[in-house]
């Protein structure tokens, strides 16, 4: 008689993406999460969650994420730093990416805005 298959799961990596991630940190995160050998299995999805509650306004100081709030940040400049923070890291996970498809693992990358951080972390679960 076949064992029934495990099910598949989803692994969530959340980071503050107000902060500048390199491709280095990232790529170690992975890497431990996948070497480790208990967390990921074939058929699984690696999300990788990044959290913005800041923005940069073009001259130089940070907003809140927060486009109802008089001091917060345009829903439209929120939605372009979302777009540019997706593709950044789209960017960073490409060869880290090609491993996890290897090993039959798929990876998304989902950027989120709000705050508090911890809220949009439980939110997006």
């Amino acid at each position: 008689m076949e064992s029934p298959l495990s099910p598949s799961h989803v692994v969530i990596i959340a980071y503050d993406a107000t902060k500048d991630r390199g491709v280095h940190e990232l790529k170690l995160t992975i890497d431990a999460v996948r070497m480790r050998g208990d967390i990921l299995r074939g058929g699984d999805t690696l999300v990788v969650l990044g959290v913005l509650h800041r923005v940069l306004h073009p001259l130089g100081y940070q907003l809140k994420v927060c486009p109802d709030s008089f001091a917060g940040a345009s829903k439209r400049h929120i939605e372009e730093e979302i777009k540019r923070k997706l593709d950044a890291y789209v960017n960073m996970l490409l060869q880290s990416a090609e491993v996890c498809e290897d090993e039959g693992v798929s990876i998304e990358v989902k950027i989120s805005a709000g705050t508090p951080r911890k809220q949009v972390v439980v939110q997006e679960l």
